[in-house]
């Protein structure tokens, strides 16, 4: 939310894991739309996002992101994330019924 305009500028999903030994924040989308990319949005909410968590008890967060998305990547890394798990898929020729 842009709090000079009250325009809704995205949104983020998530929740706080407790994984016994520790509790996680964990991102399930992170979204600015498209006309309020670049702007500095994304860099604010994820520092907001690091205070809720930090007073939920959270030490750390987690989040995933698509290989081609490079500019969100970027911003992830700027702002502390590292690489830690990769997933792979493999698309497979299914023939479509109907």
């Amino acid at each position: 939310m842009d709090s000079a305009t009250n325009t809704n500028v995205g949104f983020i999903w998530g929740s706080v894991l407790d994984e016994g030994v520790h509790q996680t924040f964990c991102i399930n989308h992170i979204m600015v739309f498209d006309e309020f990319q670049n702007k500095g949005y994304g860099k604010a909410s994820l520092s907001e996002l690091d205070k809720f968590a930090e007073s939920k008890g959270c030490d750390g967060l987690w989040l995933s992101v698509w290989v081609k998305n490079s500019t969100a990547k970027s911003l992830y890394e700027k702002m502390g994330f590292e690489g830690t798990y990769l997933w792979m898929q493999k698309k497979l020729k299914v023939e479509k019924k109907g």
